[in-house]
């Protein structure tokens, strides 16, 4: 993972409302450990070590979800979703990268009938991740 994600990826877990939920992908805080899939509610995660063999473990403390994962992401977007009391979060990107390849990325969280609950914008390089982020530190205040 690049570091402007697993800087996102700390953020997340920071928040009150993150839960580690069965799919998501762990991976150590320095992102260079074997990654680990989150099998179940008690937080236990498989992974396979560098000859392929299959091993058990329990997300740590110090994990942190691939949020490059699409499983990871999906449950990222629905606990943002929760946070919010929202039904869905609706991202776009308001002007294209300047010479870094950072985005302004808007979000805005919304009941189905279209109720804006929240909104709110941010700059990255990774559009569905930071929203999702920003939209779970925004369920903090």
């Amino acid at each position: 993972m690049t570091d402007d994600l697993l800087d996102l990826a700390r953020r997340a877990v920071a928040s009150p409302h993150w839960r580690w939920m069965p799919g998501m992908m762990a991976v150590d805080s320095t992102g260079e450990e074997h990654p680990g899939r989150v099998i179940d509610l008690h937080k236990v995660l498989v992974y396979e070590d560098d000859i392929g063999a299959i091993h058990e473990g329990v997300v740590s403390h110090s994990d942190i979800p691939d949020l490059s994962d699409a499983a990871t992401l999906g449950c990222a977007y629905d606990l943002a979703c929760k946070a919010l009391g929202a039904d869905a979060i609706d991202v776009s990107v308001g002007v294209a990268p300047d010479m870094s390849g950072l985005s302004r990325v808007m979000w805005s969280a919304r009941t189905y009938r279209g109720q804006r609950i929240a909104s709110g914008s941010t700059l990255s390089r990774h559009v569905r991740e930071a929203s999702y982020v920003a939209a779970l530190e925004a369920a903090d205040d």
